[in-house]
């Protein structure tokens, strides 16, 4: 799911959410290539992201240094109404 073109937001939350969607769960890792953003930066703005109920986070099982990141309900309900907002601007 790309609600909107990435390439004239990276780094902003929009688009870490929307890269967060990509795949079921990611790193934060992961997710800052997606972006082209610095890891520390993501990992802020995921963990904001978390606090406001827009992502969850779990311990990685392979290891346990590593959080996996994944959209909630509220997450995807919010790229929805980005994606409407897009198409009509």
């Amino acid at each position: 799911m790309k609600p909107f073109d990435s390439s004239v937001v990276k780094g902003t939350p929009g688009s870490i959410l929307s890269a967060a969607a990509d795949e079921e769960e990611q790193t934060v890792s992961e997710i800052a290539l997606q972006v082209e953003t610095p890891q520390s930066y993501v990992g802020k703005i995921l963990s904001d992201l978390e606090d406001e109920g827009f992502v969850e986070s779990r311990r990685s099982e392979d290891d346990a240094r590593k959080r996996l990141y994944s959209l909630t309900q509220l997450g995807r309900d919010f790229l929805d109404v980005l994606e409407r907002a897009y198409e009509e601007g």
